[in-house]
Order: structure tokens, then sequence, then C-alpha cells
């Protein structure tokens, strides 16, 4: 028998994942797919969907059925690497416990209501027990810049190509910031806002909005602050250097 029984994951609300140390994430189905339910910043496109399917998907045969197994394969009620629920409000409509890996892209299922343990073609870690482990790391990236502005300069696409304060200049410098801006990932929400000594703001001109972008360097953590969302962000060195190095070059 599938791990979830059909129409159980559609009746979801909301979808909750936890590993026996108490570590714990939360989701919520919104309108426009799945968040995180503390913060309502986007999931990443297809990650609740991947863990679904696995768990609808016909497992084939059990593998074991004991209650000793439970605890050998990780997928006991108080021992397991991970715990699926499915929920409706706060009602909890399925549990599915994920233990241990038995080979390459495969780990030990097992209803919470059926003896019968599985081995099933998913990966416990791509069901991550924090916040941050889902999060849509794309959610800063900025589409099809036409214009940039920062520090009194303005960097704007024109039919002749781009142009830096109204001169022309050559694509490359232009190319990689907007590469840099396109391809912007954030690694985790910061825990709380940085020192703004430093930072480097810019104003990007996007499908008929303006987004505003706040980066700073901190000891070791580069930071982001988008208009577009709430919070402070963590993002990576290399992300940080890219933005930062390629304004100081057209510069």
């Amino acid at each position: 028998q599938p791990l979830l029984e059909a129409g159980v994951a559609d009746r979801a609300t909301a979808l909750r994942v936890s590993d026996s140390e108490g570590a714990s994430a939360r989701l919520a189905r919104t309108a426009d797919g799945w968040a995180l339910a503390a913060s309502d910043l986007p999931v990443a496109p297809g990650r609740v969907a991947t863990l679904l399917s696995a768990l609808e998907a016909n497992p084939g045969w059990p593998v074991a059925q004991s209650r000793s197994a439970r605890e050998r394969f990780a997928v006991a009620e108080d021992a397991f690497e991970r715990r699926v629920e499915l929920l409706d409000g706060d009602a909890v409509l399925a549990t599915v416990f994920l233990g241990t890996a038995p080979g390459f892209r495969q780990v030990h299922a097992r209803a919470a209501d059926s003896e019968a343990i599985y081995s099933i073609a998913f990966n416990a870690y791509d069901a991550p027990t924090d916040d941050s482990g889902w999060l849509d790391r794309g959610l800063a990236a900025i589409p099809a810049p036409s214009a940039v502005r920062w520090d009194g300069h303005r960097l704007e696409a024109g039919d002749d190509g781009w142009r830096l304060d109204g001169a022309a200049v050559e694509d490359g410098a232009a190319d990689d910031l907007v590469r840099a801006l396109e391809g912007l990932q954030v690694t985790a929400v910061a825990e709380a806002a940085p020192e703004a000594a430093g930072a480097q703001r810019l104003a990007v001109d996007s499908g008929g909005q303006t987004i505003e972008l706040t980066l700073i360097a901190g000891e070791e953590t580069r930071f982001l602050k988008s208009s577009a969302r709430a919070p402070w962000f963590t993002i990576s060195r290399y992300d940080y250097d890219r933005i930062v190095d390629s304004l100081a070059a057209l510069a």
C-alpha cells in the first residue's frame, strides 16, 4: 500500500517535518503554493511536490514488518530520522517516518498506522527540519534588470546597448552586473539585522517596478535586504562580491 492514501495530500493545508532531536519545520499551503509557516516566505519550487510524490508512489514489497526492524531502520515512533506529518489546521491527517538509507537515493519509510517498512526512492536530507533548508533561495533574484542606480550613477539599457550616466559602456561590465542580479541567491534568513555601516545600496528597475537592495559585509557573513521582502537574509561571499565588484568596475 502507498505510504499516503489517495487524496490525503490534496486535503493537507500544512506540512510538518521533524527529527527525533526536536528540530522541526512547518510549511503552509497558500494560494501561490507552499510557504514557510513562520515567515510566509516561499518554499523552493518543487521541493514539497517531490516529497509528496515519493510518499504517494507505489512502494513495492515491504522489506520488513517486525517491531525490531522499526528501530533497526530508524522508523519507530520514538526513533526516526524524519517524521513527516500532513496536517489540516492542527489535525494530523497522516504521519510517515523516514529512516536509514539502504542505498543511493533510497530511504526506509513506514506509515505510522502500518507495520510495513518499505525502501522508497527519496533522500531523507531532502526533507530538512529547518526553515532555511526549505527556503526558495532565488527569492531575491531580479529578472531582466533594465536600469540600476547607485552612488549617484545610473546604468540603463537602451536600443544601442548599456549606458552609464548617459555614456556608452562595454556590454561585458554591465552584463556581469545583470547576471549577478539575475542569479542572486540567499542562503538563510538572518538571525538579526546587521550594523548599517559600510552598506552598499542600489535600486534596480525590473518589470515595471523598482526593487531596492542593501548589501552589508559583516566580519564573517554577508547580508542582503530587498525591499520586496521583509527580513534580512544572508548571502554567499561570492554573490556579494559579484555585485559589489561589478558596481565598482562600472564606476
